[in-house]
């Protein structure tokens, strides 16, 4: 591996120096650990927040960036992504569990299964893409239905506001629609520096917090989470009167003990993957 990256190295040598690869994980490892020990010791909210929309509105490009804080230019389609993060909002600390979600038609039979588990949902649309906005009563119709309520935590999400020169979708269309569906209304860009990102997921948050009891709050401390190695996936299922219990393949911690710092960790690798895979697709470009 260390010849092959030479070997690129010299082929494109705009690519970060192997060293400055390896200082960026270690500084990333050293921020997680001393992140962890201001993190309460008890165990945690998750909530699973999923991220809806059309193909090409940004959704992985948010996502990405809330987690890692790094934008990702290059569109490369989502089947299913999880990320994993543990945040303070409004001094309260929770574990958010992320999912990035498929926006291709090809993939509509997989969206009523992530539906069913979802605490909350962004429904993005891109400003630039009139028909992922006109999309929006689709998307807020589908969850009603599957979830079988009249209302449920959601946001409607504004995308690529930087690109005012391409714009289609007004403010005030955005702000109508989710008045018609009784939502908070927010505008982001995720496209460096990033806009509203952060307050997107924790305005969420926020929504669950106001809808879900407390006593629902306490039972969402105890529950298993199930890892899919194929798909990245992450399925929820409860687990009265137990500590929160990982399956091995899911690489997550196994009860409190050291769970935390686990996930900070598992935040570093997750940076650091992103970080190849962009180096990949510039490599590929070059090559081209």
């Amino acid at each position: 591996p260390f010849c092959s990256w030479i070997q690129a190295k010299n082929l494109y040598p705009q690519l970060p120096s192997l060293v400055s690869l390896l200082t960026c994980w270690l500084q990333v490892q050293h921020t997680g650990s001393m992140a962890t020990s201001a993190v309460p010791s008890e165990n945690l909210p998750t909530y699973k927040l999923v991220v809806v929309g059309d193909g090409g509105v940004g959704k992985s490009a948010l996502t990405i960036q809330f987690f890692q804080k790094i934008f990702v230019p290059d569109y490369d389609p989502t089947i299913e992504d999880s990320y994993l993060k543990h945040t303070e909002i409004d001094g309260q600390w929770a574990i958010l569990d992320v999912l990035d979600t498929a926006g291709q038609e090809e993939f509509s039979a997989m969206r009523e299964q992530y539906m069913r588990t979802g605490d909350g949902f962004l429904i993005v649309y891109s400003v630039t893409d009139k028909a992922s906005f006109e999309h929006v009563d689709r998307f807020h119709q589908l969850i009603l239905r599957v979830k079988d309520r009249e209302s449920f935590p959601m946001i409607l999400v504004a995308n690529k506001v930087d690109l005012m020169h391409l714009r289609k979708i007004t403010r005030e269309q955005g702000r109508e629609m989710a008045t018609k569906h009784n939502i908070p209304y927010i505008e982001t860009s995720a496209k460096d520096p990033p806009l509203n990102v952060d307050k997107a997921f924790h305005d969420l948050v926020r929504v669950i917090r106001q809808q879900i009891p407390e006593k629902s709050q306490k039972k969402k401390k105890k529950t298993k989470w199930r890892g899919d190695r194929a798909t990245g996936s992450h399925k929820l299922q409860a687990s009265p009167g137990q500590e929160p219990q990982l399956d091995a393949d899911a690489h997550r911690p196994r009860g409190p003990s050291g769970s935390l710092r686990q996930l900070r960790l598992e935040e570093a690798a997750q940076r650091v993957r992103t970080l190849e895979r962009g180096l990949h697709i510039r490599a590929s470009v070059g090559a081209v």
